[in-house]
């Protein structure tokens, strides 16, 4: 039966990177929001009924259910990863299958998503603030000169191209029509149209996180359905190395993927084809690497900021250490930028 406590990391990979003490294993938890704390693994990585409700029967069927009965696949993966050979092929099966778990059931991705959300509707808020600034952005003054408002228009006077010439109103006319109603009417339309984008983001905040938290759900519950991630992920070879560095910390999306540029992101922003090199750190080290035959295993000795980097909202380590904080400063970073560079923070050019 699944509890209300959920972890979307397991504690069987987060236990690699602490150390036991009396009957739990502390690991240090470092954030952007506070200084780094120790805590207990079961205290970690974890939400209330993150995936569903407890089930009512003992041999229940709830998300949480599945994901706990896969987990005796997952944990006894990391056994056989910590102890088994360095450096020698493994089994990509097994790989892929334990990396694509791990990096598609966290909150990173739900996470990623809301932040997503969250700056386009502080983008959307600030294109309707005022009256001045909806007429700007919607043009309309000079509806004529909004693309979004001529392509729509293009295609409702197509839908009704008889209609419109049954009364003998050409599109020039009918263009013409709307423009000097929409000039001589902009005031009343602008507020109309603030009051409506207000309750549409006010509904919006308030309903996202739940229809994200669904969605993502919704995805894992397909289990059966082809993966192509997988798959791709099935075709890399796979082994199992000691890092360059002292000791790893552990990234909140789990695994990190790199471009030919060496460039890193968290694996689940990277499209199934485009993998080139994937690092999972298994422990304090020991660290999964999966690549293309081309490409060697080699461990960069950036991973650590890597890691940080990629992290949205903290990193797991063995201990509170100034190295470990100074990198908690970037984390982030990576999805910031990502969001930016989709997002503009004044969308009113993508409007007008």
């Amino acid at each position: 039966m699944s509890g209300r406590k959920q972890h979307y990391i397991p504690q069987s990979l987060l236990r690699g990177f602490g150390d036991k003490k009396k009957k739990k294993y502390q690991v240090a938890v470092y954030t952007t929001q506070k200084p780094a704390f120790v805590t207990a693994t079961d205290g970690v990585a974890a939400q209330r009924f993150f995936y569903s409700k407890p089930s009512d029967s003992a041999d229940g069927n709830s998300l949480d259910d599945q994901i706990t009965r896969f987990e005796t696949y997952v944990d006894q993966a990391f056994r056989e990863l910590r102890t088994g050979p360095l450096n020698t092929s493994i089994d990509a099966t097994l790989a892929a299958k334990l990396v694509t778990h791990l990096v598609e059931r966290n909150a990173h991705i739900r996470d990623s998503f809301q932040a997503a959300v969250d700056r386009l509707l502080t983008s959307l808020d600030g294109a309707t603030s005022s009256t001045s600034t909806v007429k700007k952005v919607f043009k309309l003054e000079e509806i004529e000169h909004n693309k979004l408002f001529a392509d729509e228009f293009d295609k409702f006077y197509n839908k009704n191209y008889f209609k419109f010439m049954s009364q003998g109103i050409t599109k020039p006319i009918a263009k013409k029509m709307v423009s000097d109603y929409s000039k001589a009417n902009s005031d009343e339309l602008a507020n109309n149209m603030m009051s409506g984008m207000n309750e549409m983001i006010s509904k919006l905040t308030e309903s996202i996180p739940e229809t994200i938290k669904n969605a993502h759900n919704k995805s894992l519950e397909q289990k059966d359905s082809p993966h192509a991630r997988e798959e791709a992920l099935a075709g890399l070879n796979w082994t199992v190395s000691e890092p360059p560095i002292s000791e790893l910390i552990l990234p909140d999306c789990v695994a990190v993927s790199y471009n030919d540029a060496g460039e890193a992101q968290p694996l689940i922003f990277e499209a199934a084809v485009e993998h080139k090199r994937v690092l999972m750190p298994l422990s304090r080290g020991r660290v999964l690497v999966g690549t293309k035959a081309s490409v060697d295993w080699s461990v960069p000795a950036s991973i650590n900021n890597d890691a940080a980097s990629s992290s949205l909202g903290f990193f797991i380590a063995g201990a509170v250490e100034q190295d470990f904080q100074k990198l908690s400063q970037s984390i982030g970073s990576v999805v910031q930028k990502k969001i930016e560079h989709s997002i503009p923070n004044d969308i009113s050019t993508k409007l007008s």
